[in-house]
């Protein structure tokens, strides 16, 4: 059995860990895209040693940016391999903001925001579809044999 990771968040206080499946998601991803290790290792940036060692639960934490490596290695989300979503796809396109004094637009997000903003837009999508699913009811109920509107009154 695959052991469960912590990943350490950085916050202005200090760190903190929260325990996560993170080697375990890890591995089920990068097996679903057919890569050993090596193979990941070199498309993300991450040692080899590293990766087996958090698959295997061996490793205690696992910093944001080595999450954001492989996220990216994985064509996945971030947040898919810390645990907060079960959809294996990858985040919208993120780009960098222009007005940003020296940005550079190839310039990946630092982790801690690129969380973030996965995280908000979740939330926007999730709101839309609850959105769509209400309009869909209110207007099923307003066809002929459909249940009534609710009204105000």
């Amino acid at each position: 059995m695959l052991g469960a990771c912590s990943i350490a968040y950085r916050q202005p206080t200090g760190v903190w860990a929260v325990e996560l499946p993170v080697g375990r998601r890890v591995r089920m991803r990068r097996e679903a895209l057919g890569l050993s290790i090596q193979q990941l290792s070199r498309l993300s940036g991450v040692s080899a040693s590293y990766i087996s060692r958090l698959e295997n639960g061996e490793r205690e934490n696992i910093g944001l940016d080595s999450v954001q490596k492989l996220a990216r290695a994985l064509n996945t989300s971030m947040s898919y391999l810390v645990g907060e979503t079960d959809d294996p796809s990858p985040p919208p396109q993120m780009g960098v903001a222009a007005h940003r004094e020296g940005a550079d637009p190839g310039d990946p997000l630092e982790p801690e925001v690129q969380l973030i903003i996965e995280r908000a837009v979740r939330e926007v999508l999730k709101r839309r579809d609850e959105w769509l699913r209400q309009r869909q009811r209110d207007q099923q109920g307003d066809a002929p044999g459909g249940r009534p509107p609710v009204s105000d009154r």
